[in-house]
């Protein structure tokens, strides 16, 4: 019997019409099991993260996102658009943490057609070779 959790890596998957994700809007998504919150930012550019913030796991799509950064709903970390932590509330001065090195892992998104597309990889590294065939 074949395995019914074999997933086709390396491909760009359809996540979901432009019209339904709205300037300054979250949404959440998930495509061949990956979990991710899609973000329009307040250019226009669409963000795909996990949606998952690396400190506790809460999904990120259940906080705040005022256009340029996602604010986790548990302890408020925010992150870019390029997935890196940009802040944590609870450090002080003295505390010696490098926010920028935590990063939640992104997903490339191209639009196209009135359609949001995102690549998924099968390791968090792969670029894309091309754009989406459509």
């Amino acid at each position: 019997m074949a395995d019914k959790n074999v997933f086709t890596y390396d491909l760009w998957y359809l996540a979901m019409a432009s019209k339904d994700l709205k300037k300054g809007r979250m949404q959440r998504k998930t495509i061949i099991n990956q979990r991710m919150v899609f973000a329009r930012a307040n250019d226009g550019s669409v963000i795909a993260l996990a949606d998952r913030c690396p400190h506790r796991g809460m999904p990120l799509s259940y906080g705040k996102f005022d256009g340029e950064q996602i604010e986790c709903p548990y302890h408020g970390w925010c992150f870019d658009k390029q997935g890196t932590c940009q802040s944590i509330p609870a450090l002080t001065e003295h505390d010696k943490v490098e926010v920028q090195k935590i990063k939640t892992p992104t997903y490339h998104t191209e639009e196209r057609n009135g359609i949001i597309f995102v690549f998924m990889p099968e390791q968090a590294t792969k670029q894309p070779e091309e754009k989406p065939p459509f």
